[in-house]
This record gives structure tokens, C-alpha cells and sequence, in this order.
């Protein structure tokens, strides 16, 4: 197990894929990649495509806001056409021809999508998810286990653990909802983790912990 180190998280090295920055991999993120079933954020096992890279890849080169009217992504995502006046032109003749043959019409956001993967040429699919996977990796570190306290019956919340993380920081660590969204996901695990200790809820492991947990893995 690989320990969070909070240090690394609360500045985080920058990170580039084919090209493009990334910002630190945060809660708002992981929010609109998990909205759009991006297989980089899947509960279970899933094979990322390129449209999962190249989505993972344009989420996180952008800040996050809990409104959606402000959201850098979300204003792109639902905007009526493509941005610059080329491109807006080609997705209009698209758009008529798909009419014609009686297709449907690729949206702005995935006609964008569609151009970036093309001004990108040729890459590694592997290769390229692998580094994403690692970019993700970097931010969140590994969530530690622990046992709940029990009080003679099991109690269990519907909430995503995603949610609790939110409500937790922005209730009890001071952090604002813009904060929340937009920190170092590994800075904003190591303080809700850490909030958790401090009431009992999990204890963290001692770095000699951490070295035995390894070498016995």
C-alpha cells in the first residue's frame, strides 16, 4: 500500500498528456467523470477507449464549480456550437448532411472531442490510459482500511462515499464548496481522513505500519 503523502498532495507535481496540462485530479473531477460513465472512474473493471481518454483528458485540464452555469466543463459540454468560426462552419455542413442521410448529428462537445482526437494524431491507447491512471493514482494515493465502530447494530448509509467526503469538508474542515471541488483530491482524502481520526471514527497508519504492510504484501 502506497502512503499518502500529505505534503505531495497539498502541492502536487504538474502533470501533461498528449499535450495538454492537466490541473490536479480533485472531488469536482471525479464528480463529472463519474456523471459521464468515464471508465478511468468505473466501480468495477472497464476498458477505457479513446473517447474516455480524451473526455478524462478535457475534464481535468479545466477548474471545477458546484454551479453548472459556471462550470468551465458543463459550459462547454452544453454549449449550441463549436467555438471559432472553422469549426463552427464544419459542424454546420456536418450537421445538414447528417440531416440528409437522416443520421443523427454528433453534439458541439463530441464534434470538439472528434477534432482534438484528430489534431492529436497517432498515439498509444495503452499507453496513454496507463499515464492517465497514473495521473489519478498520484492525486489520490491509497484510501487506507478501517473498521466502523459498531454500537450493536449496523447502521449503514445510502450516501455515496463521495458525498460524505463533500459534506465532512465543507462542514467540519473549512473548506468552502469551491474549495472542495477544485483541492488536490489527495490533500482533501488526507484531511477528511485525518477529521475521521480525530473522532474516532478510523486510526491511520504509522509509517512503520505502512513499511511491514508492504514488505509482508
Amino acid at each position: 500500500m502506497a502512503k499518502l503523502d500529505y505534503f505531495s498532495a497539498a502541492y502536487p507535481e504538474p502533470w501533461q498528456i498528449i499535450g495538454v496540462n492537466l490541473r490536479p485530479f480533485s472531488i469536482g473531477h471525479f464528480l463529472k467523470l463519474k456523471r459521464l460513465d468515464c471508465a478511468f472512474v468505473a466501480d468495477g473493471e472497464s476498458v477505457a477507449s479513446v473517447g474516455d481518454l480524451l473526455l478524462g483528458i478535457i475534464v481535468c485540464s479545466m477548474p471545477s464549480s458546484p454551479d453548472t452555469e459556471r462550470d468551465a466543463f458543463w459550459k462547454w459540454y452544453h454549449r449550441r456550437s463549436p467555438e471559432g468560426m472553422f469549426a463552427g462552419l464544419r459542424w454546420r455542413a456536418k450537421k445538414r448532411a447528417a440531416r440528409l442521410l437522416r443520421k443523427e448529428m454528433l453534439t458541439p462537445a463530441e464534434f470538439d472531442v472528434y477534432q482534438f482526437g484528430r489534431s492529436v494524431g497517432v498515439f498509444s491507447l495503452k499507453e496513454k490510459s496507463a499515464m492517465f491512471q497514473s495521473y489519478i493514482a498520484a492525486h489520490t494515493g491509497s484510501l487506507p482500511h478501517w473498521i466502523e465502530p459498531s454500537n450493536g447494530s449496523e447502521r449503514k448509509s445510502g450516501a455515496h462515499w463521495i458525498h460524505s467526503m463533500i459534506s465532512c469538508l465543507t462542514s467540519s474542515c473549512g473548506y468552502t464548496i469551491a474549495e472542495a471541488y477544485n483541492v488536490s483530491f489527495g490533500k482533501a482524502l488526507a484531511d477528511y481522513l485525518k477529521h475521521a481520526e480525530n473522532n474516532g471514527a478510523v486510526r491511520l497508519m504509522t509509517d512503520a505500519e505502512i513499511q511491514f504492510t508492504e514488505a509482508t504484501a
